[in-house]
Order: C-alpha cells, then structure tokens, then sequence
C-alpha cells in the first residue's frame, strides 16, 4: 500500500513537472502559429539619453519563414507603453497592405496586450494610440493578440535595437536583418 501510494505521488510529480516545461518552453520560445495563420512578433527598445525608441517587427508564417522584418526609429518617445503601441502600429500598417486574413500578434508587455484585448474603450494615458490600434486592427478579418515573454520576441528586439543605426524605417521583405539571423 505504501509502495502503490509513492508511485501515484511520484507520478503526479513528474506530470506536474512535464506540464510546468511545456508551458515554460512555450512562453520563452518562439512558437508558430497554427496552420493558415501569421504570427506578428513586435517590441520597442528606449534610448532615454537621446530622446527617442525604436520599433522592431517581424512577419512570420506556421513554418517559421520570414514574410517580413522591419526595423524603425521613433523620435520624441520614451514611454514604454508608447513605444510597444507604436510597434504593433507600425507592424500592423505594413500587414494591412499585404491583405493578411489570419494575424497573431505578439508582444512581450502583458499591459498593453491586456489592454488591446479589453472591449471597453481605453481611459490611460495612451487611449488615443490604443483607439487607433485597435481600428487598424479591427482590418484583418481574424487575430489574437498575445502575450509571450522577451525570450519568445527575442528577434523583434534586436530588431528594434538595429533601429538605433538608422535614419527612419527599414523593411526586408521575404528576408531579415544579420541582427536576427542567429534567432531565425
């Protein structure tokens, strides 16, 4: 009886463990969308001491190919909050061109992605970017926006840390960066 009683603990134990990996390896790595689906993979990166934040975007289908990545200076921001709406902003303008029917959004703040994803409309400080946000958004016939953690968004932030060596906005369609190619 003791015996029966340690291997269901230890059973239970090792279930417990394999499902806190696999949900552990799916927040901080990269995964693809379901089959048909894009996934969008945005993040910002401030630059305080000169006044300004970069955007990073990046374009990929459900078998990891790169439809797009994107790097973009944003002057006059230093707001965190600001600066990841400007990066879904700025990726959401280039996939609205492509006609994408099925868009995954992924950011790394659990602020903002909560706050694309409540109804009711936006009363922060940020209100009026969020309400043009989520317009834009309201384009593409079916998306999510989702929360992943910084390693998942790991090339939309060197992505957004690139920016830094640019004028304005640089796009490589059907291609990436150097910056990212080690993460892809």
């Amino acid at each position: 009886m003791a015996i029966d009683k340690a291997l269901f603990i230890a059973a239970e134990y090792k279930e417990v463990r394999d499902v806190r990996h696999l949900r552990k390896t799916q927040y901080s790595c990269w995964q693809p969308p379901s089959s048909g689906n894009l996934k969008l993979n945005v993040d910002g990166a401030i630059f305080e001491d000169q006044d300004r934040a970069d955007v990073g975007m990046l374009l990929r289908n459900d078998r990891g190919v790169v439809l797009f990545s994107a790097s973009k200076k944003e002057n006059g921001v230093t707001d965190p909050m600001e600066v990841e709406l400007l990066a879904i902003l700025r990726g959401l303008q280039l996939c609205i061109l492509m006609g994408i029917p099925d868009l995954v959004i992924e950011s790394d703040s659990l602020m903002l992605v909560e706050e694309l994803n409540n109804s009711s409309e936006s009363r922060s400080a940020w209100g009026n970017l969020v309400h043009e946000v989520k317009e834009l958004i309201k384009r593409i016939p079916r998306y999510s926006v989702q929360h992943k953690g910084r390693m998942a968004n790991e090339a939309a932030y060197n992505l957004a840390r690139y920016a830094k060596h640019l004028e304005d906005l640089i796009v490589w369609w059907d291609s990436f960066s150097e910056c990212i190619s080690k993460i892809i």
